[in-house]
């Protein structure tokens, strides 16, 4: 018995301990801390570069202005001479191409379709070149009537009886 007891008792401990993490949880996120990080989304560190800058003495905005366009162009030459320097070493089947590749014939005639449509966008959207033309006749008959019926008069006329 003392066993089944033992097992119960840390089985209830266990359930209890997961039941206060969870809530442990559940109260950091409902928190207004919590509430407003997960609004805005996390604070933003500032930038490294500029705290050393400003670590190593007072200096005025302009300075750090100078400073970090100073490092910015170090970093852009460094990093050209260093294009520069593997460019060579790249094997032919790796470097990018230097003219743009034609394009294949569906794609020519994907962009053929795309053009003729945006013509025809376009045409719509200046309106009509030309205003429709005005009829110069007068309308004759009813609308909707048919042409004359077809008699038999002509056919009595000249059928032979016999």
């Amino acid at each position: 018995m003392s066993k089944v007891k033992k097992i119960i008792k840390s089985v209830i401990i266990e359930g209890f301990e997961a039941v206060k993490d969870s809530a442990k949880q559940i109260g950091e996120t409902i928190s207004p801390t919590g509430l407003l990080e997960s609004a805005i989304g996390p604070k933003q560190k500032n930038n490294e570069f500029t705290d050393y800058l400003k670590g190593l003495g007072p200096l005025s905005e302009e300075q750090l202005n100078k400073k970090k366009k100073e490092y910015e162009d170090r970093e852009k030459s460094d990093l050209e001479k260093a294009r520069n320097i593997l460019r060579p070493s790249i094997p032919d089947h790796m470097k990018l191409p230097q003219k743009p590749v034609e394009s294949r014939p569906y794609e020519q005639v994907a962009q053929d379709e795309e053009q003729k449509k945006a013509m025809a966008v376009e045409a719509q959207k200046r309106g009509p070149t030309q205003p429709l033309a005005v009829p110069k006749s007068k309308p004759k008959g009813r609308l909707g009537q048919t042409s004359q019926k077809a008699t038999t008069e002509g056919l009595k006329k000249d059928t032979r009886i016999g």
